[in-house]
């Protein structure tokens, strides 16, 4: 009937909105990987070591949110498998927190060796001239620097004639369609 086929379509398009999200932190993780940047001429061991604390911790964190991610479709497939018995609800409730708690633990050890890192490390200056005239704004359009951050004389200006930015908006507009798709197959 239409309302099975609506249901089905709900958790057809439910699934893709995870896999989809999933996809979505493996992209901002593989940015954070391979984001390149510019080492200071003083202390460069400090600061090289400041940064890569700064990518494992990056890294680790989107590795968490993906996590719970995928946890969360698991645990209401199996309480709706097992809703009926209060004890299983229980058991679950408890497997989650459980779950949660090392997650946390884990992610606070991790922000912990990078806090300690980041302590030891002074602030740089870089020698890299200015992208960007004098009167740049907070954000920029320029195809002629590919660059995601351009640095101006007073601060950093995002150009979302990037790369970057050009598969972030996609990605942006593909999640709204989708979400979009949900609410008008589940009601």
């Amino acid at each position: 009937s239409a309302q099975d086929l609506s249901l089905i379509s709900a958790a057809s398009l439910s699934a893709a909105l995870y896999v989809y999200l999933q996809i979505g932190l493996l992209l901002v993780k593989l940015g954070v990987v391979h984001a390149r940047y510019a080492a200071p001429s003083i202390d460069t061991a400090q600061h090289l070591a400041w940064r890569e604390s700064l990518r494992r911790f990056s890294a680790a964190c989107c590795d968490y949110s993906r996590l719970a991610l995928a946890a969360f479709p698991l645990v209401a497939a199996f309480l709706s498998a097992h809703a009926s018995s209060q004890e299983s609800r229980l058991a679950t409730s408890l497997a989650v927190l459980f779950m949660a708690a090392v997650a946390l633990c884990l992610e606070w050890r991790r922000r912990i060796q990078y806090l300690r890192i980041a302590r030891r490390t002074k602030p740089a200056k870089l020698l890299i001239k200015p992208d960007l005239p004098q009167d740049a704004a907070v954000i920029c359009f320029r195809p002629s620097l590919p660059a995601l951050l351009l640095n101006a004389p007073n601060g950093y200006s995002l150009n979302l004639a990037s790369d970057s930015a050009k598969a972030a908006a996609l990605y942006t507009a593909g999640l709204a369609l989708l979400w979009i798709a949900l609410a008008r197959f589940s009601s």
